[in-house]
């Protein structure tokens, strides 16, 4: 019997420790599955929570799309002359590293406060959002301003809606997210519309404004989004230049690697020896930020080098000249230009190239050293978002004037000249103010000018109020006095919103 049990006590042990291994085995097992479920429910949650939100937003697009549909058809006869309310939003909803670097944004975002002045207008009424309190001083000036107008009614026609959120988020936050974030707000909006015609007259394009849109149930005034947000770009502006036969200064654009950048400006300066400064422009950028600029005299190098090479390429120099003439600009990827191209020429193109690589980083000059400090970080910024490349006027500061031209495209097609006025430069490219109207071309059919534009921009399903800036100076070669440098609207070229509608 003793042997029996001492048996059955080491059996006992050895199915003990059996079942702990096993145990063990299985609850390292356990955890490890667990492990793979959770990321297998993750993945499944995720994929379906982007479907979720994809299907949502194509909801919201389909919805904003009949908005716009419903404000194209009863343009006239239920906006444009009839009773209605206009939604301004100024908003500047660029990317967020860029609002981070603009100082005072919501200053700059309250700076289009003259909007209010569509109330000489009887027939509108006015709902303003702003970033920041009106103080009384404020208030009792743009009153008297009224007055002066004669404007009738228009306290009762007027109001002015401050988000109540707006303290609570960070500054760099645009206004019209600060407006989505703000509940009483919006809900004194959709009640101030209710059983109304209205419409939004926005800032810079973004999705929040088809957001805003549907939330409303008002449309927005500036025509397809993702067409406004290319004509916003500075590709975009050329490229409509160039669409209505405007002068251009030669250039090359859509560059988005460093090579690509230096050949193309290598080109530039071989093709137009006669231009001494070339600018550089980021793509999605606005006003003077994202420009920078440099001088071919201030470096000695690519002057010899052009010296030494320049009756090569006088051909393409006459060819240069010709497109001019006709009115476009002249890229330098024109076929019949590449096909006549030697390996001497090719050559010629990858010296200067290694000679603007090297010293160009040390003389290119930008504009908003606040923004971009290194030669570097804008480089980078260029290359990323793409940019252009384009000549400046050969003539002195003194000589040379800006100007502006705000029109508005409806979506019927009508287009109408709101103002014009000429630019007060704080230096060669930051715009200081504006002195109205105009008095650089007295005798330029303006109209004519803005109504090409107009009828070129709604062919591309783009309305609203527009912005074109040109710069004006007498132009050696052809008596000239006009060429254009580039687009803006709603906040750069089409963006729909008004310069100022006094």
């Amino acid at each position: 019997m003793p042997i029996e049990r001492a048996a059955i006590i080491i059996q006992s042990f050895f199915r003990m420790i059996t079942c702990v291994k096993n145990y063990r085995r299985l609850k390292t097992l356990d955890a490890k599955v667990r492990i793979i479920q959770r990321a297998v429910v993750g993945f499944l949650q995720k994929i379906s929570t982007k479907r979720a939100i994809a299907e949502r937003n194509h909801r919201l697009y389909q919805e904003y799309q009949a908005l716009q549909e419903e404000l194209k058809e009863n343009w006239l006869t239920r906006y444009a002359l009839g009773r209605r309310v206009e939604i301004h939003i100024n908003s500047i909803s660029t990317d967020e590293l860029k609002r981070l670097s603009i100082d005072k944004l919501k200053e700059k975002e309250n700076m289009q406060i003259s909007r209010i002045f569509r109330l000489k207008d009887p027939l509108v009424e006015i709902i303003y959002v702003s970033p920041l309190e009106m103080s009384s001083d404020l208030e009792n000036y743009y009153t008297k301003v009224f007055e002066l107008q004669e404007a009738t009614e228009f306290q009762s026609r007027l109001t002015i809606i401050n988000p109540e959120n707006v303290s609570k988020f960070y500054r760099h936050m645009s206004l019209i997210q600060c407006l989505m974030l703000s509940p009483k707000a919006l809900k004194k909006i959709k009640q101030g519309i209710q059983g109304k015609s209205a419409y939004i007259v926005p800032g810079m394009p973004s999705t929040e404004y088809v957001k805003l849109a549907v939330y409303l149930g008002s449309p927005v005034l500036m025509g397809e989004f993702n067409r406004v947000k290319h004509f916003s770009t500075r590709t975009g502006a050329k490229e409509l230049f160039n669409a209505c036969d405007i002068p251009c200064g030669p250039s090359s654009q859509s560059l988005y690697d460093e090579n690509g950048v230096y050949m193309a400006l290598a080109k530039l300066i071989l093709m137009n020896r006669n231009i001494s400064t070339w600018v550089f422009k980021i793509n999605d950028e606005f006003h003077s930020r994202g420009l920078a600029h440099f001088s071919i005299d201030s470096i000695r190098s690519v002057k010899n080098f052009l010296a030494a090479n320049w009756e090569l390429f006088h051909s393409y120099s006459l060819a240069s000249k010709e497109s001019l003439d006709t009115g476009n600009a002249f890229y330098l990827t024109n076929v019949a230009v590449e096909q006549q191209k030697t390996s001497k020429e090719v050559e010629i193109i990858m010296s200067l190239r290694d000679i603007l690589r090297h010293y160009l980083p040390l003389r290119l000059r930008i504009v908003s050293s606040n923004v971009y400090q290194t030669f570097n970080e804008y480089m980078t910024n260029f290359i990323h978002k793409g940019g252009v490349i384009e000549a400046a006027p050969n003539v002195s500061r003194r000589d040379m004037q800006s100007m502006s031209i705000s029109f508005f495209v409806a979506p019927t097609g009508r287009v109408d000249l709101v103002n014009t006025a000429d630019r007060l430069l704080f230096n060669e490219y930051t715009t200081a103010g504006f002195v109205f109207p105009q008095a650089a071309l007295p005798n330029m059919n303006l109209e004519m000018i803005t109504k090409t534009l107009g009828e070129e921009l709604l062919k591309n399903d783009v309305f609203g109020f527009i912005t074109a800036d040109f710069l004006v100076f007498p132009d050696p070669l052809y008596n000239a006095s006009n060429a254009s440098e580039r687009l803006y609207a709603n906040e750069k070229a089409p963006k729909p919103k008004p310069e100022t509608l006094v």
